[in-house]
């Protein structure tokens, strides 16, 4: 029997809704019922985009029995009229999706409100978590597919599927050093006109699986490169790898790889004999984090996970053969609710829910590879590894800087 798979609005503090605050000059209408709302008015207030959501909570027997639709018309009317946005985004949670409500419809009949305001609907389809097409990746085509493909072509390379562009990485050095003048992400978009301006980019660097499929929409116009963020020294050059081979140029990594080197070579010193538990929490890949980590030298004797991609699972079936001291937990699983602080005990934990699990004191303060890319994101890794030993911050206050709903 399959285990159940919730797939949060707000999964990791950023999520589908975070997603979509993030296009300039937009809105969002929020259907949902009290407790999903409650969790996302939370998390806006604590993220800072609380202005920019409007929630309508629908009744329970309006789901059942219908004629909600015309109540979400309304709503967004009001909103339209009053806040005059350049994008409203209507997103459907879990329960007005299983009421049935057809997008196309919706979405035609609150264009024709005002047409200077483009509208989106979003849908939170539960049974998808799990699937090719789970919430998360749908949200990222509905968002790119509002680009102008059209535009004027630039010089620029957009950076998509990440949540948070990673600003600090070499990566931005190496595309202009290849002949790139402009690096865009959708939360260094100003306007919705600069939003829509992403369209006229030269390249698409894809940094997470859930944004393959848009990548894929906009191909016949923007070509794309997958460079996931990978924390083992051979992941990182193969990434690189793979964008000189699409640009058909090349550029010198040997500075930030020495840096890094440099770094590796101290903090494995600093750390030798502590044991490590490496959570999903803190990467989209923790199989392939543990991997890279294990090769290194370091002591990693627990991995928690949620879902295991194809890459991930490939990581997952080596470490069991060549590190069969190694355990695996499933967070998802229904009996780990009585498991919390009972997995064991390690010097550090890597990711919130490895030190939630194993109440691990020292936990390394990384969100879902947030900020995190290349040799840059390897060498904060290190460093956060070690600021979380010599200066541990508790548990409660990791999440609360995470933007977590518990």
């Amino acid at each position: 029997m399959r285990d159940p798979v919730f797939c949060p609005a707000t999964s990791g503090g950023y999520g589908i809704v975070r997603l979509g605050s993030d296009v300039p000059e937009s809105h969002l209408l929020m259907v949902t019922s009290n407790a999903c709302g409650r969790h996302v008015s939370i998390s806006s207030i604590q993220a800072g985009y609380r202005n920019r959501i409007t929630f309508y909570i629908i009744e329970e027997t309006k789901i059942f029995l219908g004629g909600i639709e015309d109540e979400i018309v309304e709503a967004a009317e009001a909103i339209i009229r009053e806040k005059r946005p350049r994008l409203l985004i209507v997103y459907l949670s879990c329960s007005t999706y299983m009421a049935g409500v057809d997008d196309d419809r919706l979405r035609k009949i609150l264009q024709r409100v005002d047409a200077g305001v483009e509208i989106q609907i979003i849908d939170m389809n539960p049974v998808a978590a799990g699937t090719p097409n789970p919430p998360g990746v749908m949200a990222q085509e509905k968002i790119y597919e509002l680009l102008d493909l059209n535009c004027e072509k630039s010089r620029s390379v957009n950076l998509i599927g990440c949540d948070v562009p990673p600003l600090s990485s070499e990566l931005y050095e190496i595309l202009k050093g290849l002949g790139f003048e402009h690096v865009n992400h959708l939360t260094t978009c100003t306007t919705y006109d600069e939003f829509l301006g992403m369209g006229g980019a030269e390249l698409n660097i894809v940094m997470s699986a859930k944004a393959i499929r848009a990548a894929n929409e906009m191909s016949p116009s923007i070509p794309y490169v997958m460079m996931f963020t990978d924390y083992s020294l051979k992941g990182i050059d193969d990434s690189y790898s793979s964008l000189y081979d699409k640009v058909g140029r090349t550029f010198s990594l040997s500075v930030y790889r020495e840096r890094t080197l440099k770094k590796l070579k101290a903090v494995k010193e600093e750390l030798s004999g502590m044991t490590i538990a490496v959570g999903s929490s803190a990467t989209e890949h923790p199989f392939m984090l543990a991997e890279a980590l294990l090769g290194y030298g370091f002591a990693v004797k627990a991995v928690f996970y949620t879902e295991v991609g194809k890459k991930d699972s490939e990581a997952k079936n080596r470490i069991s053969t060549e590190h069969p001291d190694v355990d695996f937990f499933r967070c998802s699983k229904l009996s780990m609710a009585s498991m919390v602080g009972r997995c064991g005990q390690y010097d550090l934990a890597i990711g919130n829910n490895a030190g939630y699990f194993s109440d691990t004191r020292a936990i390394a303060d990384i969100v879902l590879d947030q900020g995190m890319f290349g040799y840059d994101g390897l060498y904060r890794l290190l460093d956060e590894m070690v600021k979380a030993l010599r200066q541990p911050i508790p548990l409660k206050q990791l999440v609360m800087n995470a933007n977590l709903v518990i």
